[in-house]
């Protein structure tokens, strides 16, 4: 049987690489939705063991956790009775995985004192990279890595985001946050 050091020691660890994986996510998002899909999935199963080593059971079983639960089961069962399971699945079977990682922001905005300021300066910094690189390739037409992201009418700009125009999309969503 493991010492209760041992544990608290390996739940650290467990916490810490979860808010390291939530830092990491708005660079994950201008990168693409393989690495973001990854740092939500990881976040979820993380959230999970820790759920489940320190027996903190309010975070799971609370009201809008089980309402969303059972939307998500609703929806793997109306996938199974589409004319198309496989396809209905691939979109229905993992949408748990975001509500565990808004359980996991609950869990570790109680938890952690330095998460709030720590993710609010990675928000932070990601707008006030994205918002240069975007003035500078909307006045030079060269993003802050020599290339030039435009779409095919030359209308928008797409900084980093490479050949989707999504930059605008990205700064109006992620503002609300910061």
């Amino acid at each position: 049987m493991k010492s209760p050091a041992a544990i608290t020691n390996k739940l650290n660890y467990l916490i810490l690489a979860q808010k390291y994986l939530i830092y990491f996510l708005p660079i994950a998002l201008v990168t693409g939705s393989f690495l973001s899909d990854l740092s939500v999935s990881l976040v979820a199963i993380i959230f999970l063991i820790t759920i489940l080593i320190e027996k903190k059971w309010r975070y799971l079983f609370n009201y809008f956790s089980i309402i969303f639960f059972t939307w998500c089961a609703y929806l793997i069962f109306r996938s199974f009775l589409s004319e198309n399971p496989f396809l209905s699945l691939e979109s229905s079977l993992f949408y748990w995985r975001f509500g565990l990682f808004s359980l996991a922001l609950w869990y570790l905005l109680d938890n952690c004192k330095e998460f709030k300021s720590n993710i609010f300066f990675v928000f932070f910094i990601v707008f006030l990279f994205l918002s240069i690189d975007g003035f500078i390739q909307f006045v030079t037409g060269y993003n802050l890595i020599g290339y030039t992201y435009y779409t095919i009418d030359e209308q928008r700009i797409s900084g980093m985001f490479g050949d989707e125009a999504i930059l605008g999309n990205y700064i109006s969503r992620i503002l609300p946050v910061i």
